[in-house]
C-alpha cells in the first residue's frame, strides 16, 4: 500500500517526471528533491528506494534530456575580412593595442603571446619592429622583469598598413584591452584551431625546447623581414642577457667571498681568545708561590722506597 510516509518507486519516478515537465526544475534541483523524499519519507527504506532501477533510470533520462546548448562558433575569415579594411585610429593607443592583442589571440592556441604584452607594456616597447615582425623585449607571464626572452621569441606578421600605425605608437595601453574583457579565453574558446591555421596562413617554427611558434600572416604582399637586422637584434639581446647573467654570477661570488671573510674573521677572533686564555693559565702555573707549583714540587721530592 502506497502512502506519503511509505512511497513506492513508481510514485517517486512519477514525482520526478512531474518536477521536470511541469515545474521545469533543473536536474540538480530534482536530485535534491529525490534525496529529501528518500530520506524523510521512510528512513528505513531510503537506500532501497534511492537505489531502485526505475528511479535511477528516470534520473539518468532527466539529465540526458536537458543538455546545455552548444555555443555557435564564428568563422575566422569573417573577422579577418573586417580587420584588414578597418585599421585602428592612429591617435588611439587603446585601439592599436586592442588590435594587436586580437591578432595575437587569433595567431596562437595559448595565452603566452598575449601575456607578452603585459611586461612589454610596463617596461618598454618591443626591441624589434621591422617590416611586420614583433620581438618582445621581456619574457612571458610569470618571468622576472629583468630577463629577456632566450630563443623563444614571438614573430607576428601583420598587414603593411598597420605597420606604420603601430610603429608610431608605444604600447603603454596594452593592459587596457585585457582589463576590458579581452582575456585569453574569451576569443580563443570560440575559434577552431584548424580554421585558424587555414584562414590565417599560419607557419610553424620549432622552438628551443621542442615548442612551436606560429607567424601571423594576413597579406601576401608583406615584404620579408631583414635577416641582418634580425640577427643584429638577436645578438644585442643575447649580449644583454649574458651581461645580466654575469652580474648575477658576480653578485653570488661577492656574497660567497663576504661570507668567507666573515668566517675567517670569526676564526681569528676565536683563536686570539683561546691564545690569551692559554697564556694566562701558563703564567699562573709557572708562578713559584702558586699552590699548583708548590704541590708539584712536593710530589717530585717524594722518594718511593724500593720493594724487595
Amino acid at each position: 500500500m502506497s502512502s506519503a510516509d511509505n512511497p513506492r518507486a513508481t510514485d517517486l519516478a512519477k514525482f520526478l517526471c512531474y518536477l521536470f515537465r511541469s515545474c521545469r526544475f533543473s536536474p540538480n534541483t530534482i536530485a535534491l528533491h529525490k534525496s529529501v523524499v528518500c530520506t524523510f519519507a521512510n528512513p528505513e527504506k531510503s537506500k532501497l528506494l534511492a537505489s531502485n532501477a526505475l528511479v535511477q533510470r528516470t534520473m539518468k533520462a532527466i539529465k540526458l534530456k536537458q543538455q546545455p546548448p552548444r555555443k555557435s562558433i564564428w568563422s575566422v575569415s569573417t573577422i579577418i575580412q573586417w580587420l584588414v579594411p578597418n585599421p585602428p585610429a592612429e591617435d588611439s593607443i587603446f585601439q592599436v593595442s586592442r588590435y594587436v592583442a586580437l591578432m595575437l589571440l587569433l595567431a596562437s592556441r595559448f595565452a603566452d603571446p598575449l601575456e607578452n604584452l603585459r611586461p612589454s607594456a610596463v617596461f618598454g616597447a618591443f626591441t624589434l619592429f621591422t617590416y611586420s615582425y614583433l620581438l618582445p623585449m621581456f619574457g612571458a607571464h610569470g618571468t622576472k622583469s629583468n630577463l629577456i626572452q632566450d630563443n623563444s621569441n614571438l614573430y607576428l606578421r601583420v598587414p603593411s598598413n598597420l605597420v606604420a600605425i603601430v610603429s608610431r605608437n608605444v604600447f603603454w595601453g596594452a593592459k587596457r584591452p585585457l582589463r576590458a574583457g579581452m582575456g585569453p579565453g574569451n576569443l580563443r574558446k570560440q575559434v577552431k584551431d584548424e580554421d585558424t591555421d587555414q584562414a590565417l596562413g599560419v607557419e610553424r617554427k620549432g622552438g628551443k625546447h621542442g615548442s612551436t611558434s606560429r607567424s601571423f600572416r594576413i597579406l601576401e604582399e608583406t615584404p620579408p623581414p631583414s635577416p641582418a637586422l634580425s640577427l643584429q637584434h638577436r645578438a644585442e639581446n643575447l649580449s644583454a642577457l649574458n651581461r645580466r647573467r654575469m652580474r648575477k654570477r658576480h653578485g653570488i661570488l661577492y656574497a660567497k667571498i663576504k661570507s668567507l671573510e666573515n668566517k675567517v674573521r670569526n676564526a681569528v677572533k676565536l683563536s686570539e681568545k683561546y691564545n690569551k686564555r692559554y697564556l694566562r693559565l701558563k703564567t699562573k702555573n709557572t708562578d713559584p708561590n702558586s699552590p699548583a707549583t708548590k704541590m708539584s714540587s712536593l710530589l717530585n721530592n717524594i722518594q718511593v722506597p724500593d720493594v724487595v
